[in-house]
C-alpha cells in the first residue's frame, strides 16, 4: 500500500499556492470588486456632484440642487439613446436611480 500525500493548500497566500488556488482566488476577487464607482468632482462654481462610472466608463452625473426637498438631487445618466434628466430626494436615491436607469437602458 503507498502512502499518497494530499497537497497542503496555502490558504493565506492563495496567489502563490497553486494554478488551481491562484484562479480561485481571482475569480472571488472579480465577484467582490464594485459595478459602478462614484467620485466626486471638483468644482468652484457648480454645486455638489458626483461622476459615477460602470467600469471605466462615464455613465452619469449626480448634482445637488440648491434647495432640499423632494427633488434635491439631479441624475443625468448618459445612454446610448441619449442623455436623461432625472431627479431625487437623497444621494442615495439619486445613485439608486442612476444604477437601475443605466442598467435598464442596455
Amino acid at each position: 500500500m503507498t502512502n499518497a500525500t494530499t497537497p497542503r493548500h496555502d490558504t493565506k497566500n492563495p496567489l502563490t499556492c497553486c494554478p488551481r488556488c491562484y484562479k480561485a482566488e481571482l475569480l472571488g476577487r472579480a465577484m467582490r470588486s464594485p459595478i459602478f464607482r462614484y467620485d466626486k468632482v471638483d468644482a468652484d462654481e457648480r454645486p455638489l456632484s458626483y461622476a459615477v462610472y460602470h467600469g471605466a466608463q462615464h455613465v452619469a452625473t449626480l448634482s445637488r440642487r440648491g434647495a432640499s426637498g423632494p427633488t434635491a438631487y439631479e441624475v443625468r445618466v448618459v445612454a446610448p439613446g441619449g442623455e436623461q434628466e432625472l431627479v431625487a430626494g437623497s444621494l442615495r436615491d439619486a445613485r439608486a436611480l442612476a444604477e437601475e436607469t443605466y442598467t435598464v437602458e442596455l
